[in-house]
């Protein structure tokens, strides 16, 4: 940047702002304050030729004034833009110029932009400053393919109040006490009805990629666990990471599988902690049959599932020699069970939970094709989100795929209101060759997943005013709907079996449940009538 003639550059700045119309007296108050500040400073001192340090330097002197109280907040203002204008005219010849950043006390200079700046050579080359990772995590965010609508939310209200937060407690380098604290607060605000969900999620999500970033110098894209979730000792955490990968790569489990038993392995390993079993080796019969029974009283429901992935994690600990026997032989045999069985969903309730998805935007033709679906051929969460374009024949209206949960071939009829849905879905709004039908809105193109489908039949519920968890289950309730209908209609069961994909006939105990109707008709006559009184 060329040194810059001050009273000459004035002169040509007023001239061109009188030319864009600027009113009489915003070119007055620039002449005799933002300008004639330095005219007069420079003058005094005989100098007419400055650099653009020198404005900075003189700067830095009126903001002192202005923080000693004996500056208004409109002088500073017009005075810094007018040294910002005069560095700006000296390269572009132009007087416009975008909003101020705001002036960062700390450092006597303005902040730093995560939207316009690029980190200095210095912050570069120091892995703890805090502008450096707060502006790397931005980019990587955007190279993970996230919307511009998601970055800017990330940005805004988490990397730049963390930014602000480091600034205002008078430091450059990165602290993650005073990350942690600021997410505490948040956690509190938003427990309060403060701020919202979105605000708080926000910023911890923020905090966790940059914590990440400092650590490893990348991040990952992955869903927070629970606020506060209880850590277990560092053997059995890296005992259940082993577990995990273990299980994905060598079992035949469902990935879904897979991490509802870990929940309910890291509630066995909490159990034996209790018990002071710190460590595997300390492992024995009577120790796991007594953590079994404390488990019971945390599953209301019953251990059957529970019971079912500790054999698995205990046969895995003797078949990896974590253990020298195998203590499946120390589970109890037999597990009560516990059923309830969830209702589905009326034909009024059917008809306002269909009413819910905005069928003019691109989410809602979405999520109605995915509701009408569901609700016309029973398919599973898990089979609707893995949906194909090649699994549906267009020529006979069937959809044909291998189920997820069993891996048994299964064909359903594509129903006229399902197929018109899905035309309005795939010709409107996927206009692409990504071979599965339904996909996240956000973010890299990709499948939907089974926890954001039901997230969404939830929410929809919530909508229609229909949600009762105790009642219904999230989108199996879907499923549970054209079961209980097909019973209704006096369809006969082994066709019903069938339909739905199952292949074992108990499987079909929870429609016959809840089918009230089909119930009535079995009743017997309790009570006797004169004729059979006089046979007796």
């Amino acid at each position: 940047m060329n040194d810059i003639n001050i009273e000459e550059t004035v002169n040509l700045v007023l001239a061109d702002m009188y030319s864009k119309g600027k009113s009489e007296k915003t070119i007055r108050d620039y002449s005799t304050t933002g300008f004639g500040a330095y005219i007069r400073y420079f003058t005094k001192n005989g100098i007419k030729t400055v650099s653009p340090d020198d404005i900075d330097k003189f700067l830095i002197k009126e903001r002192s004034h202005y923080d000693n109280g004996k500056m208004s907040a409109w002088k500073w203002r017009l005075i810094r833009r007018g040294g910002e204008l005069l560095k700006a005219y000296s390269v572009t010849e132009k007087s416009d110029l975008t909003p101020l950043r705001p002036w960062n006390p700390s450092v006597n200079r303005p902040f730093q932009s995560l939207w316009i700046d690029n980190p200095t050579d210095e912050q570069l080359a120091d892995p703890d400053n805090i502008f450096h990772l707060v502006w790397k995590t931005k980019k990587h965010l955007e190279k993970l393919g996230l919307t511009s609508s998601s970055v800017r939310h990330y940005t805004n209200e988490g990397l730049s109040v963390i930014l602000r937060l480091h600034y205002d407690n008078g430091t450059e380098s990165y602290f993650k006490e005073y990350v942690d604290n600021a997410v505490k607060e948040k956690r509190c605000q938003y427990k309060q009805g403060k701020i919202s969900r979105q605000a708080y999620q926000n910023l911890r999500k923020a905090a966790s990629l940059l914590d990440e970033m400092h650590t490893n110098g990348f991040i990952h894209l992955e869903r927070l666990s629970n606020w506060e979730l209880k850590q277990l000792p560092p053997e059995y955490n890296n005992v259940v990471n082993d577990f995990i990968n273990w299980a994905n790569k060598h079992s035949r489990l469902a990935a879904s599988t897979i991490m509802g038993s870990k929940s309910a392995i890291r509630q066995f390993l909490f159990a034996m902690e209790e018990l002071n079993v710190l460590s595997i080796s300390g492992f024995n019969g009577l120790t796991i049959n007594m953590a079994v029974s404390r488990m019971a009283q945390r599953y209301s429901g019953g251990l059957a599932s529970a019971m079912f992935s500790i054999r698995i994690f205990l046969h895995f600990l003797y078949e990896n020699g974590f253990t020298t026997i195998d203590f499946v032989c120390n589970m109890p045999e037999l597990v009560s069970h516990k059923k309830k069985y969830h209702e589905g969903f009326s034909q009024n309730e059917v008809k306002l939970l269909l009413n819910q998805p905005d069928r003019e935007t691109s989410e809602g033709k979405r999520n109605y094709a995915i509701l009408v679906l569901a609700l016309q051929t029973g398919l599973r969460a898990c089979d609707i989100v893995r949906l194909k374009r090649t699994d549906i024949n267009w020529n006979t209206c069937e959809i044909n795929i291998t189920q997820h949960k069993t891996a048994r071939p299964l064909s359903v009829v594509l129903q006229p209101e399902s197929s018109n849905a899905l035309i309005d879905y795939l010709s409107n709004v996927r206009k692409d060759d990504f071979p599965y039908v339904f996909t996240c809105m956000t973010g890299v193109m990709r499948p939907l997943n089974s926890r954001s489908a039901s997230g969404l039949v939830t929410r929809l519920m919530k909508q229609a005013g229909i949600y009762s968890p105790s009642e219904r289950q999230g989108f199996h309730s879907l499923r549970r709907t054209f079961g209980t209908s097909l019973l209704q209609s006096e369809t006969p069961t082994q066709l019903i079996m069938q339909l739905l994909g199952h292949w074992h006939p108990d499987s079909m105990v929870p429609y016959l449940s809840v089918d009230e109707q089909g119930l009535k008709c079995c009743t017997i006559n309790l009570a006797f009538g004169q004729e059979d009184n006089n046979e007796i």
